[in-house]
């Protein structure tokens, strides 16, 4: 069901009254549906990372189980992210990319590909720091990935 609002108040005090474990549901399904629907995701990637991070914090508020979901809104944000980057639009990945690190477990093997392209989203948006850097250099050598070690290494050089 699809509904019109002739004004963003209303809109807004209606989407209120809906309970957070209920709008937590609807945006899982747009998202799910949305996916269903695309044939390429990347096409939909920030739509997709809008429901996702919505339903987590939705969930999240009302007390659900969020492990599930924090999972796909991770990996919606961080396509997001990218596909802003491959667009020019490197604040919107920096944020897109910046939410998905704050999901990303430490101990996952991508975490330091997801540091390295915060740290070149922010390095062309601004905001750059030397300890993101450091820290995308120093999981991929952990993890024996010597070449994302090297261009960390090289990011950390011009910076």
């Amino acid at each position: 069901m699809e509904h019109a609002f002739r004004h963003m108040l209303v809109r807004d005090v209606a989407y209120g009254q809906i309970p957070r474990a209920e709008r937590a549901q609807k945006h899982r399904r747009a998202a799910e549906w949305i996916e269903a629907l695309s044939e390429r995701t990347d096409d939909v990637s920030e739509m997709l990372a809008h429901h996702y991070a919505s339903a987590l914090e939705f969930a999240r508020a009302s007390g659900q189980d969020t492990d599930e979901l924090a999972e796909r809104a991770r990996h919606a944000l961080r396509a997001a992210g990218e596909r802003a980057f491959t667009l020019g639009a490197f604040p919107a990945a920096g944020r897109f990319l910046s939410s998905a690190l704050a999901l990303w477990p430490p101990d996952d093997p991508e975490l330091p590909d997801v540091q390295f392209a915060l740290a070149d989203a922010l390095n062309w948006a601004g905001g750059l720091t030397e300890e993101l850097i450091a820290e995308a250099r120093d999981g991929a050598l952990a993890r024996g990935r010597l070449g994302l070690a090297a261009r960390a290494e090289i990011r950390l050089g011009f910076y």
